[in-house]
């Protein structure tokens, strides 16, 4: 399966990408289970994703919502401002 991980703030600076491609061997993972090979590619992340969001399509999802082949999945962290 192939999924395309967008990046976001904190978390684009930590990687140094907006997006990068993932090729899973999986027809189907749930969002907890996308996070560890995220984490696996970019260890800069480990421990750095307790608070970010996860959107599948533009629709926030859950850790145990699926993912499939084709879909984009963005990790979205908590932002600042007044």
């Amino acid at each position: 399966m192939i999924v395309q991980v967008l990046f976001f703030a904190a978390t684009r600076d930590q990687v140094g990408l907006e997006s990068d491609r993932f090729e899973l061997p999986e027809a189907e993972l749930s969002i907890a289970t996308l996070e560890r090979y995220i984490c696996g590619r970019f260890p800069s992340l480990l421990g750095h994703l307790g608070g970010v969001r996860f959107a599948i399509n533009e629709e926030f999802a859950q850790a145990e919502t699926l993912v499939r082949s084709g879909d984009t999945v963005a990790l979205i962290p908590p932002t600042a401002g007044g």
